[in-house]
């Protein structure tokens, strides 16, 4: 529980920088040249969107709440995870036609109760690190498409920390502006496939669908409202998993944003959570 603590201290100091940071960030000028933060449109995204991939570094620290479960005849409630994530996104090239990266490093601790951890201990590990390219078209000043492929590497360090599969997500993204709302404001979807290829055989295979549509509302004072709910069908066990997703955040001059997201499982066809919480800091730059 101390390192918890530490972690949910470590990003409350974040947002706090953050938002000292804002005044001395309104003082600097945008540079035009480079692809990232060159536009005055770009200083509207929110991080959000495939279709709007930006140059950053973020810290994602969340809290979720798992299902009771029975494990060698002892009942266990008050399951939990944490997660730490570093997250780094690089964009290459510039419109209409980019070419956008993303490195995710998980950092986890958890009391599900696995082979390793009968007890149902918190024990603290590496989780699967993840890697994904997407291709992404602007196809004109309302849409925007990306293609491309994931990659989750079976990294982490024990059962409770990660799927024990190397993964291969290849995924499709849509999106249109809302200019009727206001130039901050878009819709969208994500669709992926998610099939394990290799690992432990001790593991479930994975083959999933994932459906992700989005809604992000523009704010006064650079707030935004965001849904994006994670929709997952088991092609194995023929279940959905269904939830609600509200986040709210704000950017804070052109280069920091902040936000704190919920979701909760409306249907829960699989072993997955019951509800999480994450807050997130980043910088753009």
């Amino acid at each position: 529980m101390k390192l918890i603590q530490a972690n949910i201290t470590l990003v409350a100091l974040a947002i706090g920088g953050v938002i000292t940071a804002d005044a001395q960030d309104r003082s600097l000028p945008v540079s035009p040249g480079a692809p990232g933060m060159q536009s005055a449109e770009n200083l509207s995204h929110n991080g959000e969107d495939p279709t709007k991939p930006l140059n950053r570094f973020e810290l994602r620290f969340q809290f979720e709440t798992l299902p009771n479960v029975t494990k060698s005849g002892r009942f266990f409630d008050d399951r939990h995870a944490e997660r730490l994530t570093l997250r780094s996104d690089l964009l290459l090239l510039s419109k209409p036609d980019q070419l956008a990266l993303r490195f995710d490093l998980p950092l986890v601790w958890s009391n599900k109760p696995t082979s390793e951890n009968p007890r149902g201990l918190t024990q603290f590990g590496l989780g699967d690190f993840l890697v994904q390219g997407l291709y992404v078209r602007t196809f004109d000043q309302r849409w925007a498409g990306a293609v491309g492929l994931r990659m989750i590497i079976p990294t982490a360090t024990g059962d409770a920390f990660g799927d024990g599969k190397l993964q291969l997500v290849p995924t499709i993204a849509l999106r249109r502006e809302l200019p009727e709302i206001n130039e901050r404001s878009n819709v969208g979807v994500i669709l992926r496939q998610f099939v394990s290829v290799a690992g432990s055989s001790s593991r479930k295979n994975i083959n999933k669908f994932g459906l992700e549509p989005f809604l992000n509302i523009g704010l006064p004072n650079q707030w935004f409202v965001n849904t994006s709910p994670k929709l997952t069908y088991d092609l194995y066990t023929d279940k959905w998993f269904v939830p609600l997703d509200l986040m709210i955040g704000r950017r804070f001059g052109s280069r920091w944003i902040a936000s704190l997201e919920y979701q909760y499982g409306l249907v829960r066809g699989n072993d997955s959570y019951n509800q999480w919480l994450e807050a997130r800091v980043g910088y753009f730059f």
